[in-house]
């Protein structure tokens, strides 16, 4: 036996093993491409349902903001009012006092009820962002 012959009988020895190893090679490869890929795609989906989340959490803070805004403008107008007449009761007859109070008054209870109704649902937001639970401003007046 020659060295060519001894080349040969080692070549055709080693191709069975080196192509089983090259086909594993391949479909582990393949494995991990596709493991790769479905990872992507979740953290993609994870990260398409996050900025779907903080959008519509942006747009009810909108939202309750806007809400607060036309609360409380309704409160300070009602206030205003209120105390308009209050400056005027001097010159207003003692019969006609009580029914003028009572109407603005009336207007500024009912205006005061969705900032509480707003403050009871945002006191916990506003402790935490605050740091306080004192100086509940219901307590204040």
């Amino acid at each position: 036996m020659n060295l060519v012959d001894l080349g040969t009988v080692a070549g055709a020895l080693l191709t069975p093993p080196i192509a089983f190893v090259a086909a594993l090679w391949a479909r582990r490869s393949g494995r991990q491409s596709a493991d790769a890929t479905v990872v992507s795609g979740v953290n993609q989906a994870h990260g398409s349902v996050t900025a779907a989340r903080v959008q519509t959490r942006g747009e009810l803070e909108l939202r309750q903001r806007a809400a607060l805004a036309d609360a409380s403008a309704a409160f300070l107008r009602a206030s205003d009012a209120l105390a308009r007449t209050v400056q005027q009761l001097p010159g207003v007859v003692p019969e006609e006092r009580h029914a003028q109070l009572a109407a603005h008054g009336m207007a500024v209870e009912t205006t005061l009820g969705p900032l509480e109704l707003w403050h009871r649902q945002n006191s916990y937001v506003m402790r935490k962002h605050c740091g306080s639970t004192a100086g509940h401003w219901r307590t204040m007046r």
